[in-house]
């Protein structure tokens, strides 16, 4: 689950950290407020492909920083023991775009 995302130099966005509430969660505002570029880096950080046009005008590179909570039962976290890394409750993953 998703507990905090920091988004730094993309697109229109200078930074933003948000943490989502456990429930549910909506995003608003007026066209053109950065709505959508919240859900595209969110879905760049989880591998999704970008070129340097997503960098923020005048910004050397662009930064995402996701940390999820691993539930016991989560296939990534039984992934992470079986490489021998370590078992945690939590997982930081963090994409540069230059």
């Amino acid at each position: 689950m998703l507990v905090e995302l920091s988004v730094d130099n993309f697109g229109i966005i200078r930074h933003i950290r948000w943490r989502p509430a456990l429930e549910l969660n909506i995003l608003t505002g007026e066209t053109g407020a950065g709505k959508s570029l919240i859900v595209d880096a969110l879905e760049t950080l989880l591998g999704g492909r970008v070129g340097d046009e997503v960098i923020r005008t005048g910004a050397n590179d662009a930064r995402i920083e996701g940390v999820f909570r691993l539930d016991d039962s989560s296939r990534v976290k039984a992934v992470l023991r079986d490489r021998g890394l370590n078992d945690e409750e939590f997982v930081v993953l963090s994409r540069e775009i230059e």
